[in-house]
């Protein structure tokens, strides 16, 4: 008993905020900010009624969640402090409708289910500023989410979506945009209507047209899986400071890239380029360059002499020269790996 007690005067004294049962969280209920229930330990519960004395709750996580319903309490409307909601379940296919009525959410993912279609009822959650869907099995999603005109990031990654509605301009707040979807083959027309967007990856197979916004100075990262060829549009975008590009189809960087004064990082990898622009040495604030598993065969040393340049990766680049690499190396160290 006088070792339990001590436990818990030395989990108060370090200011635990984050607990993992419902049990343990009622023995401190108002130093709760976090409750995280996984269902891959047995001994796990589902909250119940008590949940309503944690006042002070923030954000509520239930992962692996193993049947295809889950029954949460009324009791969760209590907690006027509960902004992040998690749902990671293997199984589910229905969301509880209690979640329509938690008006005062911030963030909301439902992950790792089987959703095929999104229910009504989001247009409720009006101050959400982060949705996430991903790894469902939808194929579209609701115009009731383009009526959440708070959203800031919208995750739809890991789906079987074969259209996007138009409508997505609504979203006028938003900033950060993942769409991962192999067998899309159109984006919506008013996607290019987005003017705060500073975050855009895009996982998508299909050979689809790319619109944004003219002007997004505050697009800081771009990233796209599957692209056939490189979008030149992009170097209109000089805030950028992260491009990435895997596993496409594209030929060549363009000289443009030059424009990206602030890139950080550069990837290119898997795509069946052989020539490196000579414009890569005008990015002085360039630290990363990934052209891991391409075409090239050689580097120039002047890109290797870029000022904050950390690493060059051309590992699985088997058409690059043994002798030369073995030459940059010596002079270059760690920076070029292979």
């Amino acid at each position: 008993m006088l070792t339990y007690i001590l436990t818990l005067l030395m989990v108060n004294l370090s200011g635990q905020t984050e607990f993992v049962s419902l049990d343990e969280a009622l023995e401190m209920p108002d130093h709760v900010e976090k409750l995280i229930l996984n269902f891959s330990n047995i001994e796990t519960k589902l909250p119940d009624y008590r949940i309503k004395k944690l006042i002070n709750l923030e954000e509520l996580r239930i992962v692996n969640f193993k049947d295809s319903e889950i029954d949460l309490p009324r009791e969760l409307l209590y907690l006027e402090n509960l902004k992040r909601l998690s749902i990671y379940g293997e199984d589910l296919h229905v969301i509880p409708d209690i979640i329509f009525d938690m008006y005062g959410l911030d963030e909301l993912i439902l992950s790792l289910m089987k959703l095929d279609s999104i229910p009504e009822g989001f247009s409720r959650l009006k101050k959400l500023k982060s949705l996430g869907f991903t790894s469902n099995n939808l194929s579209t999603i609701s115009d009731e989410i383009y009526s959440l005109e708070n959203l800031e990031s919208l995750n739809i990654g890991g789906n079987k979506l074969k259209i996007l509605p138009d409508g997505i301009s609504n979203l006028h707040k938003l900033k950060y945009l993942t769409i991962q979807a192999r067998t899309l083959t159109d984006l919506p027309n008013d996607l290019k209507s987005l003017k705060n967007l500073e975050y855009i990856h895009l996982s998508i197979d299909g050979d689809i047209k790319l619109s944004l916004h003219e002007k997004l100075d505050n697009l800081k990262e771009f990233s796209w899986h599957g692209c056939k060829s490189f979008p030149t549009f992009i170097c209109n975008y000089t805030n950028l400071e992260k491009v990435q590009f895997w596993k496409g189809s594209m030929k060549m960087i363009p000289k443009c890239i030059s424009n990206l004064k602030k890139l950080r990082n550069l990837t290119v990898s898997s795509h069946p380029i052989s020539e490196l622009p000579e414009d890569l040495k005008l990015l002085e604030n360039i630290i990363l360059l990934d052209f891991r598993n391409t075409d090239i065969e050689d580097i120039d040393p002047g890109i290797l002499e870029l000022p904050k340049l950390s690493n060059v990766l051309i590992e699985d680049c088997s058409n690059f020269d043994n002798l030369l690499y073995l030459k940059l190396r010596s002079k270059y160290g760690d920076k070029i790996v292979k």
